[in-house]
């Protein structure tokens, strides 16, 4: 799938439109599918590898910030993603 098309089924999906789906899936608030698990309540979310640079200085204060409060550095970057996509 290239990443046109890629782009406009998540799109369809943000816009509520029906798009075919070969498994059991539930989409939470922020657009994003998650997988359901057959015979169980719980929702396996489907993660994405992403890789990027941070600054030296802000990945040492993030990795510092995630020890104290023990949390991992994902946990804190996904729920600082989700805040600011709420903003918008």
């Amino acid at each position: 799938m290239s990443k046109k098309q890629t782009i406009n089924e998540l799109l369809q999906r943000k816009e509520n439109k029906p798009t075919q789906k070969s498994v059991n899936t539930e989409t939470n608030i922020y657009g994003i599918e998650n997988l359901q698990i057959p015979g169980s309540t719980e929702v396996a979310k489907k993660k994405k590898k992403a890789t990027f640079d941070l600054d030296p200085e802000l990945h040492t204060r993030l990795k510092i910030y995630a020890a104290q409060h023990d949390l991992s550095m994902v946990e804190i970057v996904e729920n600082a993603l989700q805040l600011y996509f709420e903003k918008k």
